[in-house]
């Protein structure tokens, strides 16, 4: 079976009675899209105003390339406010919770890097063992350390980790 927006090959992954179609393409718009709805939403980042409609408007007129493209949406700040539904008001808006979402916690920075079952008990339990460092967890993963130490970690979630951090993309979020 074929991807519908993108048309390439999909997986069926099998979660007890559960079967979800998946497609591996990261190129793909779909995948894109919900990767930027999952770092702005209320369990990651909480970029209150990012809406699904709003991403698609900003990822079509090219401003939207990354996920550090969102903190530089003022660059746009002009063009934006003559979108409509925009005004001045509804920009301020957006912007500020943009600048709230900076000063985030250890956790929901980790679950917006979405990391393959990394929610937030997992995330909390990150944030404990390397007290909310960010810095520490990464220097964690690239001495080799076994997060199957940590408590519910198993091979499962260690292997998650380091598969994400194998990807020079998210390295650099």
């Amino acid at each position: 079976m074929k991807c519908p927006c993108c048309g390439q090959p999909t997986r069926i992954d099998i979660s007890g009675a559960a079967e979800t179609l998946h497609c591996d393409n990261s190129g793909c718009d779909m995948q894109i899209l919900r990767n930027y709805v999952h770092f702005v939403g209320k369990k990651a980042m909480d970029i209150e105003g990012l809406s699904v409609a709003t991403l698609i408007r900003f990822i079509n007129k090219g401003w939207l390339n990354s996920f550090t493209d969102i903190y530089r949406l003022d660059r746009y700040t002009q063009e934006i406010t003559a979108l409509s539904g925009f005004g001045e008001k509804s920009w301020q808006r957006l912007w500020d919770a943009i600048q709230r979402s900076r000063n985030t916690t250890f956790e929901r920075f980790v679950v917006a890097m979405d990391i393959s079952m990394i929610g937030r008990t997992a995330s909390r339990e990150l944030g404990r063992y390397f007290n909310g460092n960010l810095e520490a967890f990464e220097t964690a993963v690239i001495d080799g350390f076994d997060f199957t130490r940590l408590n519910d970690f198993g091979e499962v979630l260690n292997r998650n980790i380091y598969d994400w951090f194998a990807s020079e993309d998210n390295r650099k979020l």
